[in-house]
């Protein structure tokens, strides 16, 4: 009845009893991943307001185009598991989300008081707020989707199906339950996991805390942004050598943001944290599926004498070892370093995020009347130092840093921006003959 996940009589009728519509309504029923446990761990963390919120501004232009709007998104409901899934939080051994037949988005007022964050055991996890417009006749709106359902790529995933039924476009019809992602995490190989990290973190006696800051809980309000755009010349460059050298562009921006820590923490052996995609590892039908599939994992970069063309395809040999465990938890893969228990292993995340921007889809949903506005949050974790490359194919890389306000925003910037740049400087096909790369100590 329930292969994934083991539930006592009592605990059956709680989950029933706590969910809209009861036993009729469930669909299924399975644990949290990895990720899942921890974006619900900081959910109950957060007094003030819910840290995992996507919120993306919107107006529609008249009445009948937010019908349609409406409209396409509940298809979109009923079409993906995941956002039919609510949780079931308290009163357990072990945290589930349950998949319900019928969880429909209705409007709410954005004006009211009612708390933009949804229930987490209750649903829809998916939401739409409108309000009118005096100013300029038109409907103010404010979608918003919790992380704990959804991704970055199933952020776009959800914005190009909403597209494609606006222009009335039929929909596959095969869609991958999100089960099917939570079943290979349950059969992850985790001995192997284990002997990986080990292998490579068992040595690191010291953690990676640049600025020599540690923040337990970050607020909203505590963050500050700031972005920068490569040009088209430097873009093109790192590009072109990526494509000679067989070595993807994550990797160069990998390089770079190792190559910040180090001049920052005087330090040549550096830990972060980087978010990895779990997509296409259940097969290459998963890759257009909505759901939380990504994962944030430590990886420990040594910078010590090693010419910088060789250091960028270490890094991507790197990566391509810890993406066989993007389904292992963050908190095991820490469990085994060497640093002191109680202390941080790593404070400095690095998100490499590709795909289409989400300007494509404003000037295409333009002309279903329904205008995608500036000024989406998207991004939130207690990392005191963030580092975002988006990279549009048909556009530059985009490099944004997000830090605590005990960390200088515009440093951090300034080192990223500065690196990229300088980096492909020191990439030749004589690079073997150089200098090493500098790795910050002093």
């Amino acid at each position: 009845m329930l292969p994934l996940v083991s539930l006592s009589q009592r605990e059956i009728d709680k989950v029933c009893d706590t969910v809209p519509g009861g036993l009729a309504n469930i669909s299924d029923i399975y644990p949290l991943t990895a990720m899942q446990k921890g974006l619900v761990f900081q959910h109950q963390l957060s007094a003030k307001e819910d840290p995992y919120l996507f919120e993306l501004p919107l107006s529609f232009n008249s009445q009948a185009s937010l019908d349609r709007f409406l409209t396409a998104l509940n298809q979109l409901v009923a079409r993906h598991d995941v956002l039919r899934t609510v949780f079931v939080l308290e009163d357990l051994f072990e945290q589930v989300q349950v998949v319900l037949k019928q969880n429909e988005i209705e409007l709410k007022n954005l004006n009211s008081q009612v708390s933009l964050a949804p229930d987490l055991a209750q649903g829809p996890l998916i939401q739409l707020f409108v309000s009118d417009d005096p100013v300029d006749n038109k409907i103010r709106g404010k979608l918003i989707c919790h992380h704990v359902i959804i991704d970055y790529v199933g952020q776009n995933i959800l914005l190009s199906e909403l597209l494609q039924l606006l222009r009335q476009i039929e929909l596959p019809d095969q869609v991958i339950p999100f089960r099917d992602v939570v079943w290979l995490e349950e059969h992850t190989d985790k001995q192997r996991a284990e002997t990986y990290f080990r292998e490579r973190l068992g040595s690191v006696s010291h953690g990676t805390v640049p600025y020599d800051v540690v923040v337990s809980n970050v607020e909203k309000n505590q963050l500050h942004h700031e972005s920068y755009q490569i040009c088209q010349e430097i873009t093109e460059r790192i590009r072109s050598w990526c494509r000679e050298n067989s070595v993807i562009p994550a990797a160069y921006f990998h390089t770079v943001f190792g190559l910040m820590l180090a001049r920052l923490t005087h330090q040549h052996q550096v830990v972060f944290g980087t978010v990895l995609s779990g997509r296409g590892v259940v097969g290459s039908s998963t890759v257009d599926t909505i759901g939380p599939m990504i994962n944030t994992l430590p990886l420990m970069l040594d910078l010590e004498n090693v010419a910088p063309a060789q250091l960028v395809k270490n890094v991507a040999d790197e990566l391509g070892h810890l993406s066989d465990f993007s389904r292992f938890s963050l908190k095991d893969a820490q469990a085994l370093s060497g640093v002191e228990k109680g202390t941080p292993l790593f404070t400095a995340l690095f998100n490499y995020r590709q795909g289409a921007s989400q300007t494509v889809f404003a000037n295409a949903m333009s002309q279903h009347g329904v205008e995608l506005l500036s000024g989406a949050q998207d991004e939130f974790n207690n990392f005191p130092i963030t580092v975002i490359v988006d990279d549009d194919p048909d556009a530059t890389f985009t490099l944004s840093a997000i830090t605590h306000s005990d960390v200088p925003v515009s440093s951090v910037i300034t080192y990223v921006k500065t690196l990229a740049e300088a980096l492909i400087g020191n990439l030749s096909p004589h690079d073997a003959n150089q200098s090493r790369v500098d790795n910050g100590e002093e």
